[in-house]
């Protein structure tokens, strides 16, 4: 968070969006919430059958945006932009 708190302009505001690691709240609560509108996209997982433990991703099977801070757009509530950047789901 202090790197994202170098690269961003004092006088701007932006909205930031994690995961749901909970140490995130504290990290960006320290760094940035003088500047960003946050939130958390916390995904739920499907419990593996058999085998697909071992060799298949879980499947997602929902997503929920919690506000953590600031007055975050809704819509705007993703962690697309960073899974795709990473290759992931």
């Amino acid at each position: 968070m202090r790197k994202v708190r170098r690269a961003t302009d004092p006088n701007t505001r932006f909205q930031l969006t994690t995961d749901g690691l909970q140490s995130y709240i504290a990290a960006v609560d320290e760094m940035l919430m003088d500047r960003c509108d946050y939130a958390q996209l916390v995904k739920s997982y499907a419990e593996p059958q058999g085998d697909e433990r071992r060799y298949s991703p879980a499947e997602c099977t929902g997503a929920t945006k919690v506000v953590i801070s600031g007055n975050p757009d809704e819509a705007k509530i993703c962690t697309s932009h960073v899974e795709r950047q990473n290759l992931t789901n």
